[in-house]
């Protein structure tokens, strides 16, 4: 039930990416529900699970919307390692979630611009950063807030969690 669950919220997020977010830019900038799951997901299970659910979504993502391959997974995969490594072995706070928030925002709007640079792709580091970044980033921050509430009440639920979780260390 866990994998089922885990695959249904990365394509409904994938979903919600890729085809509403572009329709409804909020400041300038495009939402992402992918990330905002990813991390929520991280930080609740400090697994890297979710990150390899969320970076199957940015497979079909990139087979439909990239124009190069493993443009979309490897900001995921890449961004979501970054809050595994830092959310693994702690309890985060409100201030920390907002934090790695941000950050993970940032990390892969610059991995993207970096892999558009890399394939001779007409976009500016300054450009992005004043009209999607920056502008972004409060939205962004707000969406992983609700999300990782919405994500707390199912993660009260047991079929969400390792089963690792539930194993007897004593």
């Amino acid at each position: 039930m866990r994998y089922l669950a885990l695959l249904g919220i990365s394509c409904i997020s994938m979903i919600l990416t890729a085809c509403i977010s572009p329709a409804i830019p909020i400041l300038g900038a495009q939402l992402d529900f992918l990330l905002a799951a990813m991390v929520c997901m991280v930080l609740l299970e400090r697994t890297m699970t979710p990150v390899f659910y969320i970076a199957g979504a940015a497979i079909w993502m990139d087979a439909f919307f990239a124009k190069a391959a493993g443009f979309y997974v490897l900001q995921y995969l890449l961004s979501g390692l970054c809050v595994y490594l830092f959310a693994r072995k702690r309890n985060v706070s409100i201030a920390e979630i907002v934090c790695v928030a941000a950050a993970a925002w940032v990390l892969r709007e610059l991995l993207g611009v970096n892999f558009c640079f890399l394939m001779d792709a007409p976009i500016g580091l300054g450009n992005r950063i004043l009209h999607s970044i920056l502008p972004g980033l409060l939205p962004q921050i707000l969406l992983i807030l609700g999300t990782y509430y919405g994500m707390g009440k199912l993660y009260r639920h047991r079929f969400i969690w390792p089963v690792t979780a539930f194993v007897d260390r004593s």
